[in-house]
């Protein structure tokens, strides 16, 4: 194995991304383990009157400080390697970096483009700065690098993220299968239809869930055995984010992060 000191340097900035992928894996089986756990109370209760069957979430355990503080460590990581990135395109553009070097995320098109803010990215080539513009990196251009630092932002100032849980599917009534067969049949006229027993839809409006909430309302003639629930837990950071599943956004996230170092990387070697 070489020295570290000559490896590339593209390849040392995604330590940090494998750092940040391990935190999401512990994140996910975290986060499995949490909901198989049974943590939500869910009764179903008939209204006499409307012949209807209302299910309320009776109880919910709060999310375990674990999964939010797994899910702050890979938000970090992920940044840094943004920062790492920018130190090292800064020393490949023939300069030295101060301590106002990092990678560039403004809130608005406007700040990004102000003297103060370019200060970030100071001592680079203009052909790296032009590479950094083109991705675009503020509120309005790239919202998902956005969210990101406003996350890592949160969670370096205020310890915990705000993560709750949300209602992301649940099982299909007769009525909503037979709409399904219809779809498919117009969509694949003479195949044979598929076995869609047991399958889940999801509800028009995904929702931050709290006690008390009706997660559904149904007519008794539509009322199955086995009626089920899907749960997910999700970021509630409104306005940066909000009812986002976490993995599924740390996914995405390091995708992008990896994108963009990858893409500098024939720049940096």
């Amino acid at each position: 194995m070489l020295p570290r000191s000559k490896l590339a340097r593209s390849r040392l900035l995604f330590l940090k991304i494998n750092r940040a992928e391990k935190h999401i894996e512990d994140l996910e089986l975290a986060s499995q383990a949490f909901i198989k756990s049974r943590p939500y109370d869910i009764r179903p209760e008939i209204n006499p009157d409307t012949h209807e069957r209302s299910y309320h979430l009776v109880d919910a355990r709060e999310i375990p400080d674990e999964i939010v503080s797994i899910c702050g460590d890979a938000i970090h990581n992920l940044r840094s390697a943004l920062d790492h990135l920018a130190y090292q395109l800064v020393l490949v553009s023939g300069n030295i970096p101060d301590k106002r070097t990092c990678f560039p995320i403004a809130d608005s098109a406007e700040e990004y483009t102000s003297p103060s803010f370019r200060r970030k990215i100071k001592g680079m080539r203009q052909d790296v700065i032009n590479a950094i513009d083109a991705v675009h990196p503020y509120k309005g251009g790239n919202d998902l690098l956005w969210r990101l630092n406003q996350l890592d932002i949160i969670d370096k100032h205020r310890l915990l993220l705000a993560i709750e849980s949300i209602h992301t599917a649940y099982s299909a009534t007769p009525s909503e299968r037979d709409e399904i067969f219809k779809i498919w049949s117009r969509s694949h006229p003479g195949e044979p239809l598929p076995n869609i027993d047991g399958i889940l839809v999801t509800p028009k409006n995904i929702r931050i869930l709290h006690a008390g909430d009706i997660l559904r309302t149904i007519p008794e003639s539509e009322v199955e055995q086995n009626m089920k629930f899907q749960l997910d837990i999700a970021f509630n950071e409104p306005p940066i984010i909000d009812t986002k599943s976490i993995v599924t956004t740390l996914h995405e996230m390091k995708k992008l992060v990896a994108k963009i170092i990858i893409e500098f990387s024939s720049i940096l070697d």
